[in-house]
């Protein structure tokens, strides 16, 4: 939140945290071509995140 910036490859793993509460880990897959948004493959199948919602994002080596 508030323009901050990372730099994450496709393929790493991540657990995001969301605005709404909801937390959960997977592997980053797309992001979005004006990077507002991104995906990311978890074990329920895969959820297109709004990078408006993401409150944390913690980068799991693997």
């Amino acid at each position: 939140m508030g323009g901050s910036e990372f730099h994450i490859s496709e393929g790493e793993n991540l657990k995001v945290r969301l605005s709404t509460g909801d937390i959960f880990q997977g592997t980053l897959i797309e992001v979005g071509g004006v990077f507002q948004c991104f995906d990311v493959e978890t074990d329920v199948g895969i959820i297109t995140v709004d990078c408006e919602n993401v409150v944390d994002i913690i980068i799991i080596p693997i």
